[in-house]
């Protein structure tokens, strides 16, 4: 499954937002839902919201509860408009699916609705998170198995996490487990006297039953390695089963998750599940993947993530929302959805395109950017620096006019040389090329 149409009508700051999330026209797969999805906006337009909407919409379809869907004004309507693997996803007889806050209009179609997993990354530790987190979880039943529940839904909170890990340590712990029986067994031998060569059979043990942890290194040492880290495939004490080790790359020297930059421990919390719980028809929702990473590695993050399983690629859709200008440089414009206040305070999108929606008619391009122009042409920064940056700019303007005077007076240079020096200085400190700059 993957959205085509979003439309959200009289809820909260939206009062009719149509987002098409599907490839312009003249693309190789015009016509087809949108791979990955980036939202921007200003603070108050509803990005957060609109991945809580999509989230909701699949979790109350999860659980059949028509009362779990927002609890909100009865006027309010959301229609998502989606394709399965095959074949439209339908409610009623419309093509779309259509959720109100009236349970008449609320109706399911399980046969038809071809999404196999939601997976949700709401970052930050908030109020709003744990009241969700509380919501989410008190909706599976008590007795629901935790692999089960994992194999519909994951939502990265604390009681998710758990259930996550312990799902993989009990991987790593039975190999653990075998690998210590049977190097004991081969101990024994040699303790008995059997001298015999033991490890022949104990590398080919090891081939037919390879570590997990190597897995694991596979995918996330390509982005550990730029924080000089690795995942730690040997571990060397039994304590260590309880969590996945990280060590320097310089000294071998094993890294307490507890010691972990909150970059590093971001990136665990959403690789790890990615990858071992993605499936084919899935949906992964993102909140904000920048989180506590440095501006190089935000430019790394969406292709890492969204190539993590090359294996599943064109069959997963991937929503993002994010603040940064980085982050959004990964996307064609036609990927971005730009929200922004209209005149009566109401969300509306930014379109990148003049005329009909064709590759060749969009005007704005995040790729093609420099990062200054991404900041004042699509996130409407208007300064082009500090306010204190201006100051300087009049203060160069004036020493710029004030060299110049003394140079038509004739004036010695040797008289002017501190204002020179202090002029060069300020032009390297502010990286600043004014135009019809003076000849000094």
């Amino acid at each position: 499954m993957k959205i085509t149409r979003l439309q959200i009508e009289n809820f909260c700051q939206f009062k009719n937002l149509d987002l098409d999330l599907t490839y312009p026209k003249g693309h190789e797969k015009a016509g087809q839902p949108l791979d990955k999805i980036c939202i921007i906006g200003q603070n108050g337009t509803g990005k957060t919201t609109i991945l809580n909407i999509i989230n909701d919409f699949y979790f109350n379809y999860l659980k059949r509860d028509e009362d779990f869907f927002f609890d909100i004004i009865a006027n309010a309507k959301f229609i998502l408009s989606y394709v399965g693997a095959n074949t439209h996803s339908i409610f009623d007889d419309s093509n779309t699916a259509i959720a109100t806050r009236s349970v008449d209009n609320f109706k399911y179609d399980g046969e038809k609705l071809a999404l196999n997993k939601m997976l949700y990354f709401p970052f930050g530790m908030n109020s709003e998170y744990i009241a969700n987190e509380i919501k989410y979880a008190e909706r599976y039943e008590e007795e629901e198995n935790n692999l089960e529940l994992l194999k519909k839904y994951y939502y990265a909170s604390p009681r998710y996490m758990l259930i996550f890990e312990e799902y993989i340590f009990s991987i790593i712990r039975k190999y653990q487990k075998n690998n210590a029986d049977y190097r004991l067994q081969l101990v024994k031998k040699l303790e008995l006297g059997d001298i015999t060569d033991i490890l022949q059979p104990l590398n080919k043990w090891q081939e037919e039953n390879p570590n997990p942890l190597l897995k694991e290194a596979a995918y996330l040492d390509k982005l550990l390695n730029k924080f000089y880290l690795s995942t730690k495939v040997i571990l060397d004490r039994i304590s260590e089963l309880n969590s996945i080790q990280l060590e320097s790359v310089a000294s071998k020297e094993t890294i307490p998750y507890e010691k972990l930059s909150s970059g590093t421990r971001q990136i665990l919390n959403v690789a790890r599940p990615l990858y071992h719980l993605l499936a084919p028809n899935s949906i992964v929702l993102m909140d904000e993947p920048e989180t506590s990473l440095y501006p190089d590695l935000q430019r790394n993050i969406i292709p890492y993530y969204t190539n993590l399983r090359e294996d599943l690629e064109g069959k997963v859709q991937y929503i993002f929302s994010t603040h940064s200008p980085i982050v959004a440089s990964s996307f064609d414009p036609w990927e971005v959805i730009d929200l922004e206040f209209d005149k009566d305070g109401f969300v509306t999108r930014h379109l990148y395109y003049e005329g009909e929606n064709h590759i060749d008619n969009y005007i704005l391009h995040p790729k093609y950017l420099r990062w200054d122009s991404i900041l004042s042409r699509i996130f409407d920064l208007k300064l082009s620096g500090n306010e204190v940056r201006d100051e300087k700019i009049y203060e160069l303007a004036k020493l710029r006019n004030k060299i110049s005077y003394w140079k038509e007076q004739g004036r010695p240079t040797e008289q002017i040389d501190a204002d020179i020096k202090q002029y060069k200085q300020l032009l390297k400190m502010m990286d600043y090329k004014p135009n019809n700059d003076i000849n000094i």
